[in-house]
């Protein structure tokens, strides 16, 4: 009899985690509290916007529509797909949604040849980038990136 208590106290905790919410956070916030973030499960709204060409998309750069920080410079995250090594051992309440991210490219595609941003919700595990100074000049750099989980409400602007 403890044991059956002990089994369904651990599959009470599994299907709580299992059912855990991204943290919803607004992006003019998320560099303010990128060290609570970091490693976590996030939804956040924003521009997507084309960093490669119209032939060859790739949606990877997010922005916030109206806010800037303390400088006055757009910060931008850098938007990226689950690696092997990522899925192998994803962090707790990470689960894909493969089927909102087809829908998500073909309005990718559409905004590209139209050269316009989309704006989506992203949720996705939000990590800091740490820069080293090593990297190469001609690679861009970001203060953070989103490993996507999903990609929601996508619309060309």
């Amino acid at each position: 009899m403890f044991q059956l208590k002990i089994l369904l106290g651990v599959l009470v905790l599994l299907a709580a985690v299992a059912s855990e919410e991204p943290r919803e956070v607004n992006i003019c916030d998320v560099m303010r509290l990128a060290g609570q973030l970091d490693g976590k499960v996030i939804r956040v709204r924003g521009l997507l916007r084309n960093s490669e060409t119209p032939e060859e998309p790739s949606f990877d750069e997010f922005v916030p529509e109206g806010c800037s920080d303390a400088q006055g410079s757009q910060t931008v995250i850098h938007i990226v797909s689950p690696d092997v090594h990522f899925l192998s051992k994803p962090p707790r309440g990470y689960k894909p949604d493969m089927n909102s991210v087809r829908t998500a490219e073909r309005i990718f595609r559409k905004a590209a040849a139209d050269r316009k941003p989309v704006s989506a919700t992203v949720e996705g595990v939000f990590q800091v980038l740490i820069r080293d100074g090593s990297a190469h000049p001609l690679h861009k750099q970001y203060a953070a990136s989103i490993v996507v989980q999903a990609l929601r409400g996508a619309k060309e602007r």
